[in-house]
């Protein structure tokens, strides 16, 4: 009688071992995921803030080219 109630015992707990193992399987895979999408939209705002700094850049340097040219100009 006693080996029967050892036999649904392990096998009880072998259940809840597997179930334990596969909740945390599903956990650690849904951490990842919002890691992932958590470290793509930095990336991405940091390059929006980097490609804003590039065009304020660029048209700080047009702004700058109209000016020395205007100067050129009328300056004749």
């Amino acid at each position: 009688m006693p080996r029967k109630r050892n036999k649904r015992l392990k096998s009880k707990i072998k259940k809840s071992i597997t179930l334990f193992n596969s909740v945390i399987f599903l956990f650690s895979i849904s951490v990842g995921f919002l890691i992932v999408c958590i470290s793509g939209s930095v990336q991405e705002s940091k390059f929006k803030a980097s490609k804003d700094g590039v065009l304020e850049h660029s048209a700080i340097r047009l702004a700058d080219a109209f000016e020395i040219y205007n100067q050129k100009r009328f300056s004749k």
